[in-house]
């Protein structure tokens, strides 16, 4: 890199972590020494605040420069969220909670620069994550008091997360040169940065807000998650050959093809030994973990995927083309955050399960026999969710949503029978019923709950217990998408 302005508060590597690991556990209201929490209205940067202020002993700081001198060592301040997830079937893992702001995007500057001398680099090549958890949702500065300090992390960035964020960097300076060289009035392609581009070509950065607002460069909160999740103990399984970028993510799935192409589900479950598993959906997965080199159960699981932000469907079309079943988003919804009205749509983890994975659609079809085992594997084909599916069909189950829990019109609505009486669920003896979240039949975008047995209901919503809801989109809006996509 080029000269680096100077960092002004200085601190020993030493007496940092004296510094963190008295804070470490202590909640936020412990630690806030100046008053942070107490003043009033809401400030999401509190957290931060009182790291900076009562952990480190500066006043709040904006510059584009790192917020600290390391031992000499410029290095950027991030107290960040994390909120527990526990996946299908898994144990319970700690997940960033959102995206990690770093620096402006400058279109005015940013086309005379390179990546080695940014401003961007500058500000993340050396991180110092502070992580607090995420407990509940809040309405005021205040209610961030209870939430504890969980870790901190040195996070120098290694030659290969330089590489995969110097490519992503570039394509958003290409896109803007591009835009001026091409364009009378450049700014009417900006909104692209944070939308089209964002979603289908970069690999760790994402641009937020969208323009006419400023976007941010930020690192993308699964690229954070790989960080968090390796802090706290969980082993990402690392394959022989790890793919760097979505780049090379294509590259490997067009090799999987050519090599794999034609062969039915029940040839390669015997080709990767899988043995006599069930040929289940969940077959399938172990197979794309075995064609990239693993031995996990879940792609997720497999820590170059986890950190690409891409999400493995696999799709079986009927011997016609047509789709066999709906597609579920795989994240479940945070209800508590619908209910918050000082959530806006765009910043919800609603909007970011659909606009920020990149959905690897692992595509097979299906023979007369109609059967799984026999379906053969076609390929694969990466789509991300558009902008108008995103405005349209998404913001309106949003809007549905919040419209069900403010005004009190949501209600567990039991099943009849053809006769008029309440359907019962024979092995546990209850009434069978749902609540009348948006259905199939009434938009593209809908939720439909999921759980072991009728008595696993444990989201509670407006006092009425359901399953776990997940937001599903129909199977026939999922293949237009997988139509206009090449295969990789």
């Amino acid at each position: 890199m080029g000269a680096e302005s100077p960092a002004p508060h200085e601190v020993s590597r030493d007496a940092a972590t004296r510094a963190l690991d008295r804070a470490m556990n202590r909640t936020l209201s412990e630690i806030d020494e100046t008053g942070v929490l107490d003043r009033p209205g809401f400030n999401k940067g509190a957290p931060g605040a009182v790291v900076e202020q009562s952990v480190f002993g500066y006043p709040a700081d904006c510059a584009r420069r790192p917020d600290l001198s390391v031992d000499g060592v410029p290095t950027e301040l991030k107290t960040t969220g994390l909120i527990k997830k526990t996946p299908r079937g898994g144990t319970q893992v700690l997940d960033a909670k959102e995206p990690v702001s770093i620096t402006a995007v400058q279109p005015e500057t940013i086309v005379e620069e390179e990546f080695e001398t940014s401003a961007f680099l500058e500000k993340c090549q050396h991180l110092l994550f502070v992580y607090y958890e995420y407990l509940h949702k809040c309405s005021c500065t205040a209610d961030y008091g209870d939430f504890p300090l969980k870790g901190y992390d040195f996070h120098d960035l290694s030659p290969a997360e330089v590489d995969i964020l110097r490519r992503d960097w570039e394509k958003v300076r290409d896109f803007i040169r591009e835009a001026q060289e091409r364009e009378e009035d450049p700014t009417v392609r900006y909104p692209e940065l944070s939308s089209t581009l964002n979603r289908r070509e970069l690999s760790a950065i994402d641009t937020s807000p969208k323009w006419p607002s400023r976007p941010r460069f930020r690192l993308k909160r699964s690229f954070v998650s790989t960080w968090v999740r390796g802090l706290f103990g969980e082993r990402l399984e690392i394959i022989p050959e790890p793919v760097s970028d979505i780049d090379a993510l294509d590259a490997r799935c067009g090799a999987l093809r050519e090599r794999y192409g034609g062969m039915t589900v029940a040839e390669l479950s015997d080709h990767f030994n899988l043995g006599a598993a069930p040929m289940t959906k969940s077959i399938v997965e172990r197979i794309c973990v075995r064609m990239f080199g693993g031995d996990a159960r879940k792609m997720s699981a497999i820590e170059c995927v986890s950190r690409l932000s891409v999400e493995l469907h696999s799709v079986v079309l009927t011997p016609r083309g047509g789709r066999t079943e709906d597609f579920k988003i795989n994240h479940t919804i945070d209800f508590d955050e619908v209910s918050d009205t000082s959530v806006e749509f765009e910043q919800s983890s609603f909007y970011a399960s659909f606009a920020d994975s990149q959905f690897l659609i692992m595509l097979f079809q299906e023979t007369e026999e109609a059967s799984l085992a026999a379906a053969r594997f076609l390929g694969f084909k990466r789509i991300v969710i558009p902008d108008d599916m995103l405005e349209g069909a998404v913001r309106r189950c949003w809007d549905r949503m919040r419209h069900l829990i403010l005004s009190g019109e949501l209600e567990d609505v039991i099943e009849l029978d053809s006769s008029g009486c309440p359907r019962v669920n024979l092995r546990s003896g209850t009434i069978k019923s749902a609540p009348n979240w948006p259905k199939a039949s009434e938009g593209d975008v809908f939720l439909r709950g999921s759980g072991r047995d009728s008595r696993d209901k444990t989201t509670v919503v407006n006092g009425i217990a359901m399953y776990r809801q997940n937001a599903w989109i129909r199977g026939v809006r999922v293949i237009e998408e997988i139509e206009k996509a090449d295969l990789l």
